[in-house]
């Protein structure tokens, strides 16, 4: 089983990673990648231990944008506004 799983595991994050590198190299007009760095994914991770959410993602989105001030364009509002809600902070959102 496990010789099995290894290989499609590797196949489907190879796929999965290469989009995310080609996002990489060319944002969205308007928008600027950042490194996550040791900081940013400590940070990252006290804020999804502090909101007890599994989603990580959300949660690295949420540090990144209270700590730039940032609007947020997401139609997920609920789980992220329970994140920064959870240290007593609020996001600014707009839906897509």
């Amino acid at each position: 089983m496990d010789a099995i799983a290894g290989p499609a595991q590797e196949h489907v994050a190879g796929r999965l990673h290469q989009p995310l590198a080609h996002h990489h190299h060319h944002p969205l007009p308007g928008c600027d990648t950042e490194t996550l760095d040791d900081t940013r994914a400590r940070a990252t991770g006290a804020l999804a231990t502090c909101s007890a959410t599994t989603d990580i993602v959300d949660a690295c989105v949420v540090e990144g944008a209270l700590r730039r001030r940032d609007l947020i364009i997401s139609s997920d509002l609920g789980d992220l506004h329970a994140i920064a809600a959870a240290i007593s902070r609020r996001l600014e959102i707009d839906h897509p």
